[in-house]
């Protein structure tokens, strides 16, 4: 079984930045430590599909740890990330999105999505995530 966390959605092909959520936390001494997640694309090359990620943190002193995480991703096909799965030996292919449930609540979806259905979330939403599992026949 092999897992992969994947993303897409039109939004991926420009630069942004987006403040994911407010944090607190129980410091070793016992206060509270408080800050914000922001996530920063800051490069994306379409001819490549690469782009390069930052993850700053901001804190509720005023101050700050920018580009505290930086990645680089090459974003991939769905149909060429599963054409690589199965010539590695992979004989059966899932697709997971991620989802909001009735109660707003953010989850992996139960079922598996089709591909096809996949492939048209990528190209017309926004911003899509899911987890591709590949299971391997013995």
């Amino acid at each position: 079984m092999f897992v992969i966390d994947t993303f897409g959605g039109t939004d991926t092909k420009e630069e942004c930045q987006e403040i994911i959520s407010d944090h607190q936390i129980k410091l070793e001494d016992g206060t509270k430590g408080e800050f914000c997640y922001v996530y920063e694309q800051t490069r994306y090359t379409p001819e490549t599909r690469e782009m390069d990620i930052a993850v700053s943190f901001d804190f509720v002193d005023g101050s700050s740890l920018q580009h505290a995480f930086t990645y680089s991703w090459r974003i991939w096909p769905f149909d060429k990330v599963k054409e690589l799965l199965m010539n590695a030996g992979f004989s059966e292919i899932r697709v997971y999105k991620d989802v909001t449930d009735d109660s707003g609540q953010y989850r992996h979806a139960e079922d598996p999505t089709d591909h096809a259905d996949w492939t048209k979330m990528c190209q017309r939403e926004n911003y899509v995530s899911a987890y591709i599992l590949a299971v391997k026949s013995l």
